[in-house]
């Protein structure tokens, strides 16, 4: 799929339409600030997304919670340029001696 990174291709090729992922959608470069909050409110105001929608606003990005099988639709929309999976650091990794 296009606009995705392999990271998210991967899961959506072995994880079922309904696994939740956290993603970090970024905004093409060309669309103002209010382009990127209208991508989160629709995110937010629709069955896309399963919650906590953030915007980071200096980077032109929408992070949230979605279901893999409505990232399809998500990559469809003109403003968005790439999608990737926020990846977060095993716990023992982040400690000493870990």
């Amino acid at each position: 799929m296009e606009k995705v990174s392999k990271k998210v291709n991967s899961l959506l090729a072995t994880q079922s339409d309904d696994e939740e992922i956290r993603l970090q959608i970024l905004v093409r470069r060309e669309s103002d600030a209010s382009a990127v909050r209208e991508l989160a409110d629709d995110l937010a105001g629709s069955a896309l997304a399963a919650g906590d929608v953030r915007v980071v606003p200096g980077a032109g990005m929408v992070m949230c919670t979605v279901a893999l099988g409505t990232i399809e639709e998500i990559t469809r929309r003109p403003e968005v340029q790439w999608v990737d999976a926020v990846s977060r650091a095993p716990l023992h990794s982040l400690l000493d001696g870990g």
